[in-house]
């Protein structure tokens, strides 16, 4: 199963994908909605773990992207 972290804490970011890889998933791990789109479109995305408040992209307007253009479970 392919996992998006979304997080713009490095340290977050980096505890999470760890914590997800040792659980057996496939975890991309993007620093800013702008870089999760790109994930999305370019990976087979199966689920998303968003950070709300980040730069560029805040969580509610990528959830809001994701919504028009895929069905993952966020």
């Amino acid at each position: 199963m392919n996992v998006l972290v979304a997080e713009d804490e490095k340290d977050i970011r980096n505890l999470l994908k760890l914590e997800l890889e040792q659980e057996g998933y496939c975890v991309f791990a993007a620093k800013d909605g702008i870089e999760a789109i790109d994930f999305i479109q370019n990976k087979a995305i199966d689920l998303a773990v968003l950070d709300v408040m980040m730069p560029r992209l805040d969580g509610f307007n990528l959830l809001r992207k994701i919504r028009q253009t895929s069905n993952i479970p966020v």
